[in-house]
Formats: structure tokens, sequence, C-alpha cells
């Protein structure tokens, strides 16, 4: 076959692509994910990188979070859900759960975005974008709109947390 030998040229080796593990393996993983405590976000994104599902790591959600939340996280909590009670009351109750721990995702994943250096407004736009798909029946227009508008606050929001930070390291 000549693609084989194409193959070795370019140095890619010909790997069998396995299925999904089976449903205990899985099940494992998950419970040892949801395990891990909340203090670690480091060794989350440690794990969100070595492993390669995005489903595999997932924040846990519950009241030992909500006690741990720092107060930039809430900040961002607040910017991201303003404007949003009228749909959100609209919501079925199942739905409104899942729209508010996603939420919930989306600002801790902002949160370790806005530590960095150099943040980038793409992604948050685009993590906020898929947040607020989950609203039903609102125009795709409007959304994009309204993450375009999160994010510029939520930028603006970051540039005077590190103004102040700087200002208490000058001082």
């Amino acid at each position: 076959m000549p693609e084989a030998g194409i193959e070795k040229k370019l140095g890619i080796e010909n790997r069998e692509i396995t299925g999904p593990e089976n449903k205990a393996e899985q099940e494992t993983k998950r419970e040892q994910v949801l395990e891990a405590p909340e203090s670690t976000v480091e060794s989350s994104r440690k794990m969100e990188n070595k492993v390669g599902d995005p489903k595999a790591v997932s924040f846990s959600v519950g009241k030992t979070a909500a006690a741990k939340k720092s107060g930039e996280l809430v900040e961002i909590e607040k910017i991201m859900e303003s404007d949003l009670s009228d749909y959100y009351q609209t919501m079925p109750k199942a739905l409104q759960s899942r729209f508010k721990t996603r939420g919930e995702e989306v600002a801790r994943a902002i949160d370790l975005m806005l530590r960095q250096a150099a943040v980038n407004a793409k992604k948050i736009v685009k993590l906020i974008l898929g947040w607020l798909r989950m609203l039903p029946g609102v125009n795709r227009f409007f959304l994009e709109q309204e993450a375009k508008i999160k994010t510029d606050q939520i930028l603006l929001y970051k540039e005077e947390l590190d103004r102040r930070r700087l200002l208490s390291k000058n001082a």
C-alpha cells in the first residue's frame, strides 16, 4: 500500500482507535474527580490537561463550594447573572439548576483565566456564549451581544483588580 510509506515518512504511527471504556471504569473515574478537594484548582487544571476527556473533569458544586468562593469569583458571577433574572425565572426548575451549575463552572474557568497575565477575550466570549445558549427561545444575536457585553465588563473588572494589586504592592 502506498499509504503506509507516506505514514512512515511522516512518522505517523497506525494506532488502533478504541471505543469508550466500560461503564465501571467511567464511574470510577467520575467518582475520583468528584471527590477531589475543591481547594486544589491547579491540580484540577493539570488533570484536565492529562485526561483527554473534557467530561472527566467537573467541578463539585455544593455547600462547601459556596463557602470557599473568592471575592473575585462572586464578582464574576454577579457580572454574568446581570440582566438575566427574567429569563431565569421563566425556565423550568430542572433547566434552572443545570443553568446555574454550568454558570458556576464557567465563572470558575473565567476566574482562572483572569489570574493569568494575558487574558484571551475570545475564550471568555466562547465560554459565556456556550452558557447563554442554554436559555430557551432567545435570539442568537442577542446572546452574542450579551456575551460580548459581559466579557467587556469582566475585562474591565480585571483591569481594576490589576490596578488594585499594583497599588497595594507599591504602598
